[in-house]
């Protein structure tokens, strides 16, 4: 009897040996430093490196904060709410960042120097809601990495030409809800790689020839909400690959599907609030791949009789004037 005990004793430790393994998880190859990087916070800890939000600091506070976290991976860096105008120094230059997110802090002015050392590892660069008066043009040469750079909510008027030389990473760029108006040729020149771009809601009043010859990659491109007033064969006629078109908002008031006849690969082309008044029989001509088309709030009154004959996949979307 008492060997049988000790026998059941002893699977019954086994079985929790064997229990315990299948429950062990490894923990993360990046941990919170151990004494905190105040007076940010650790907020992850992942394979991928650790997250840290910085908010409601200044420059020279965040930048103490951070050569605490000099010897762990950082994937995420978000700053919010923060009272600094510049960006400048050595602030990220000791870190291993892959993601910045600047929100709501009123930065005017990005230093060249502010992402050396830093721009091996950043794959992404996200700032939010600022008062940027100046493309950092030459801080961006540092980011020889970078494969997502957005610029929301600013205060910026030009993008100079070569503003993106050397970043052949490069696949999606957003400078949007700012004051950016016509833009030279060479703003995106060589960015071969491009798969999205994104300018809505600025003050664009033209496309200067040749700005988009650059794309041969892209397949995304919004110009919602500018100032452009009407379409051309030449704006958009090396974009081959293009998928998708945004030209909400732009004062356009006609449309004729011979400006997009070399966009073969078009399939949803976006023209909502605009001026247009009428389409006719050879409106779509030419665009056998279009999926949708939006007219919402235009001015459409007349439609002429066989207008849609072309289109076999489309669905147009379209709103006639209130009485």
């Amino acid at each position: 009897m008492e060997s049988l005990q000790i026998f059941a004793l002893g699977l019954l430790v086994i079985a929790s040996g064997v229990s315990g393994f299948a429950q062990y998880q490894k923990p993360p190859d990046f941990l919170c430093p151990e004494f905190g990087v105040y007076p940010c916070n650790c907020t992850a800890e992942s394979d991928e490196g650790i997250a840290v939000e910085c908010d409601n600091t200044n420059l020279a506070s965040m930048a103490v904060g951070l050569r605490a976290a000099a010897k762990v991976q950082i994937a995420n860096l978000t700053i919010t709410n923060c009272n600094m105008e510049r960006l400048f120094g050595d602030v990220f230059r000791a870190n291993n960042i892959g993601k910045i997110i600047i929100k709501d802090t009123p930065i005017r002015e990005i230093a060249n120097d502010t992402f050396a050392g830093v721009g091996e590892f950043l794959k992404e660069f996200h700032l939010i809601n600022s008062r940027l008066r100046t493309f950092p043009l030459g801080a961006v040469q540092f980011l020889s990495v970078v494969t997502k750079i957005v610029i929301d909510k600013s205060d910026l008027e030009e993008i100079p030409a070569g503003s993106f030389n050397g970043l052949g990473s490069l696949r999606e760029i957003t400078v949007a809800n700012a004051r950016v108006k016509t833009l030279s040729k060479d703003v995106f020149k060589g960015m071969r790689n491009l798969k999205q771009l994104r300018l809505n809601n600025n003050n664009i009043t033209d496309i200067v020839r040749g700005t988009y010859d650059f794309g041969h990659s892209l397949e995304h491109l919004d110009l919602a909400h500018n100032h452009i007033g009407k379409t051309n064969p030449q704006f958009f006629g090396k974009l081959g690959k293009l998928i998708v078109l945004n030209l909400t908002d732009n004062g356009i008031s006609k449309f004729s599907g011979r400006d997009f006849g070399r966009n073969q690969l078009l399939l949803v082309l976006n023209l909502s609030e605009n001026n247009i008044t009428r389409l006719d029989s050879s409106s779509f001509r030419g665009m056998r791949m279009m999926r949708r088309v939006y007219f919402n709030d235009n001015q459409i009154s007349n439609i002429g009789r066989r207008t849609f004959q072309s289109l076999k996949r489309e669905v147009p979307s379209y709103h006639h004037p209130a009485p």
